[in-house]
């Protein structure tokens, strides 16, 4: 059983099992990767890799006893910008135009749910028409990036 606070993370877990039986045949000269391998390989990553998720998920819990769970759960959505960059500097990732505009939209909704949120004396930064307004904002935005970029895409310029 997998134990989780994300629900698409056993999702997920199941669709690896079953498109690894589904499709266990790779590429000429590309070794399967089985766990026992990269265990073998690279112990100290995957070491490295659980006391750092264990340490996100205690701070996390320990957030929550000082604001908002939806508070803390954005934040910690908001890290998708740092995912986007570390796969484009460590893994080479390819796309990462697009990551980068999706990633920036995803920010503005944590922007729009920190100004919404009311002080003690019950005055929010924003309103709705102020919420709107930044969404709107972002969508317009994410559009003209997504255009942008593809019209570069389609003249070979990159």
């Amino acid at each position: 059983m997998i134990f989780s606070t994300n629900r698409e993370e056993p999702f997920f877990a199941g669709l690896f099992l079953f498109r690894n039986r589904l499709f266990p045949q790779k590429a000429a000269g590309q070794p399967k990767l089985c766990w026992s391998t990269v265990w073998r390989d690279v112990p100290k990553w995957l070491i490295f890799a659980g006391v750092l998720e264990a340490c996100v998920l205690v701070l996390q819990l320990l957030a929550m006893q000082f604001t908002v769970a939806a508070l803390v759960i954005s934040i910690k959505r908001a890290g998708i910008i740092l995912a986007v960059i570390l796969g484009w500097f460590i893994f080479k990732e390819r796309g990462i135009r697009d990551r980068v505009i999706a990633s920036c939209v995803m920010l503005a909704g944590v922007l729009i749910f920190f100004l919404t949120k009311p002080d003690a004396n019950g005055v929010a930064a924003l309103g709705l028409l102020g919420a709107l307004t930044v969404a709107g904002l972002a969508l317009a935005g994410l559009t003209v990036a997504l255009v942008m970029t593809h019209q570069t895409k389609a003249t070979g310029n990159q």
